[in-house]
């Protein structure tokens, strides 16, 4: 490599380093005291405490005792990017306050966006200067919707889990396309998309539709469809851990009953407008990025660019998808909310704009040394105006967004950290707040399961919350004595001018206009009746004749009915009221347990106030007994007469734990593979030019031989990018 050409290399790199910094810059309102704006990074640190609680005490059956009567942490959503920051706190101790550690995880895929971005974009083949200009637009990227890219929704909706998808999703793209084009780096690829995939599964979801725009056919359909395959296969076989459970567990998924109506896609009206706009890729500034679309895409079909083609195919066909979301409404469970294919388009046409306007602006030649001079001279000082705009836009923008709810006039944060520091001398109990109680914001529902494990009741937003099977019946009650004798309610958060809709307690503490009520009695296990059945096997007719219990005296009278086949029979279903009672009752990260007394010759029924999950196992004195399914989903037993100890663990299925071993060996026997590849490559060319091959324009000319026939030469990728 030239001297010049090493030269420009570090000049490129030093501005990518320069952009971390801006990024960094931008961040800096996140590490003020406090918790992050955002309304679901309330509910991503609950569960990172959660999680920090189980790895401490070794329990890697992760339930989550959280809002909704809980959920299988990882079970029906991923949760890599809140493991990260718990491991952390594993490793670290108590040096480190958790909330450190999940504010530096937020941060870190903003900063590393442009990065994973160049990498990407080299991969695909780009020169390197373009890959700096494509890194640039997508980190400065800004929206105008909560649902898009980097911090548009991750200080707004909090979609923390989606910004750390978007990081892998670039690099799983590239290195996926060079499989299907070259056959090399089937285990680089097969990693990224799974990690893709286990950040957020939406995101990876979109792998299924960029990845095969790619020329993978011109060696041949046979050979290019055999490498789709290849590649599907290995990808499903590595994430199998995360998809199979959900099928064969299917029946106790909540779904997304709640998915807002800017969920659903835009009409093609308000799309176009929005992206001509600049609403889509400046919002807030001037549509700066919006008009490099232009020549980007002038210069992708002049030079016939593949890589900056796929670019506007991968946004094109995005942009297709949110459009047409509205045309279909709600699927039964939408699973598939078009308005979150707008990062990926976002990214891709950012991607675009910044590359593409590199290759416009070097394609640009007029003869004469002078002009040339003068013309460089144009281009650099353009360059770095527009990148002092973009930074200075990005600066003022960013500061409305980042920042902590201790800023914020409607949190209250003072008053909600005095009633935690009331609720921390009290014993464990489920808290209620709501809007209805004048405490509905998220930090209210997960601070006190965050910072003392006290779960809450009900709460909206999160996947994994509403993955728990009694979301939906949760949702169609109305705060009052009801929810808090059938779900456990111990205390309940209030403003004053509200009490009147809270369930009756006896006072505990108060700050400012919000008080703490602790209701006498409340116990996660009850005695209960059990007095009919549910038999309908699908979920949602199920599901209807839940909330029509839900809407009879049943709950209030203690009677349930069973969930289970016609055919299922326990025995011991009482009809008059059980005469037993609960002496008292613990609970651990996936367990929780009673000493109970039951006085009557028959057997009693006892619920648990916690989700049904197949995973759940009942110990009666150490002897594992039937559990039962009772309305509206959760979990029940029998006790004969006398005094007993009930136990519940959660226990996830050990097949599991074997598909993700499975998946470790997999990914690793591949990266062997690619490393073993490699290696005969250099090796390869090493001996051509020990043979006196090795003048610059043989060696680009043998790569790419070398690479049309499945295998790259490392020492000449270097050049070709020099």
């Amino acid at each position: 490599m030239s001297a010049s050409c090493k030269r420009r290399n570090w000049a490129l790199l030093g501005s990518l380093l320069v952009l971390v910094l801006v990024q960094a810059l931008i961040l800096r309102g996140l590490f003020a005291p406090g918790e992050p704006f955002g309304e679901d990074l309330s509910i991503h640190f609950a569960e990172t405490a959660q999680l920090a609680r189980a790895f401490v005490e070794r329990d890697f059956s992760l339930w989550n005792f959280s809002a909704n009567l809980g959920f299988p942490s990882g079970y029906y959503y991923q949760v890599l990017p809140q493991a990260v920051p718990a491991l952390a706190k594993l490793v670290l101790g108590n040096d480190i306050p958790l909330l450190l550690l999940f504010k530096i995880c937020i941060s870190l895929p903003v900063l590393l966006l442009p990065v994973s971005c160049y990498l990407a974009l080299v991969a695909l083949e780009l020169p390197r200067p373009a890959a700096v200009g494509g890194a640039t637009a997508a980190g400065l990227a800004f929206g105008l919707s909560s649902w898009g890219l980097g911090i548009d929704s991750l200080f707004t909706a909090g979609l923390y889990t989606q910004a750390w998808g978007m990081l892998f999703y670039p690099v799983a793209v590239a290195y996926s396309s060079r499989f299907l084009t070259t056959g090399n780096h089937l285990g680089v690829a097969t990693l990224l998309v799974l990690l893709t995939g286990l950040c957020h599964p939406f995101v990876g979801f979109c792998l299924f539709f960029v990845v095969p725009i790619v020329p993978w056919w011109r060696r041949g359909v046979r050979a290019g469809l055999a490498r789709v395959g290849i590649l599907a296969a290995s990808a499903l076989a590595a994430s199998a851990f995360f998809w199979l459970p959900i099928l064969v567990h299917y029946d106790s998924f909540g779904g997304f009953p709640t998915r807002l109506p800017s969920e659903s896609g835009l009409a093609p009206k308000t799309f176009l407008t929005l992206l001509l706009a600049g609403k889509l890729l400046d919002n807030g500034r001037l549509p700066v990025l919006t008009a490099l679309l232009v020549p980007a895409a002038v210069v992708a079909v002049r030079q016939g660019s593949a890589s900056l083609v796929r670019l506007g195919l991968h946004g094109a066909l995005f942009g297709l998808l949110i459009t047409i979301g509205p045309a279909f409404g709600k699927a039964p469970d939408d699973l598939l909310p078009a308005i979150r294919f707008l990062a990926p388009m976002q990214l891709s046409l950012a991607l675009l704009a910044g590359a593409g306007a590199v290759l416009a602006a070097q394609s640009i030649l007029l003869r004469g040394s002078r002009v040339r001079r003068a013309l460089a001279g144009a281009r650099a000082a353009s360059a770095v105006g527009v990148f002092v705009y973009l930074v200075a836009t990005a600066a003022q923008y960013s500061a409305e967004r980042v920042r902590t709810i201790t800023h914020s006039p409607f949190f209250h944060r003072d008053d909600l950290e005095r009633m935690m520091g009331a609720l921390a001398t009290r014993p464990p109990g489920r808290v209620l707040t709501g809007s209805a109680l004048g405490t509905g914001s998220h930090w209210w529902m997960y601070l006190p399961t965050a910072y003392l494990g006290y779960p809450g009741v009900r709460a909206y937003g999160g996947a994994a919350l509403q993955s728990s099977p009694n979301f939906a019946s949760l949702r169609a009650l109305a705060i009052g004595s009801d929810v808090a004798s059938l779900f456990g309610v111990r205390y309940v958060i209030a403003r004053s001018d509200r009490l009147f809709r809270a369930p009756a307690g006896r006072f505990v503490s108060a700050s400012g206009r919000y008080v703490l009520r602790e209701i006498a009695g409340a116990s996660l296990f009850a005695p209960v009746r059990v007095t009919g059945l549910i038999s309908e096997a699908d979920r949602r007719s199920r599901q209807a004749r839940v909330l029509e219990w839900l809407g009879s005296e049943g709950p209030a009278r203690g009677t349930h009915l069973e969930i289970a086949s016609s055919d299922f029979r326990l025995p011991g279903q009482p009809t008059v009221p059980p005469n037993a009672r609960v002496l008292n009752e613990w609970s651990a990260t996936s367990s929780a347990g009673a000493e109970v007394d039951n006085t009557d010759v028959t057997a009693a029924t006892f619920r648990l106030s916690v989700s049904y999950h197949p995973g759940w196992v009942a110990l009666l004195d150490g002897v594992e007994v039937p559990v039962r399914r009772l309305s509206p989903d959760i979990l029940g037993v029998d006790v004969p007469s006398g005094r007993h100890r009930i136990e519940f663990r959660f226990v996830r299925p050990w097949w599991i734990t074997a598909l993700a071993l499975l998946a470790l060996v997999q990914v690793i026997a591949l990266l062997l593979r690619d490393w073993r590849a490699r290696t005969n490559a250099g090796a390869a060319c090493a001996i051509h030019d020990r043979d006196g091959g090795g003048r610059l324009m043989d060696r680009v000319a043998r790569r790419d031989r070398v690479q049309r026939g499945g295998r790259a030469c490392p020492v000449d990728s270097e050049h070709a990018h020099g």
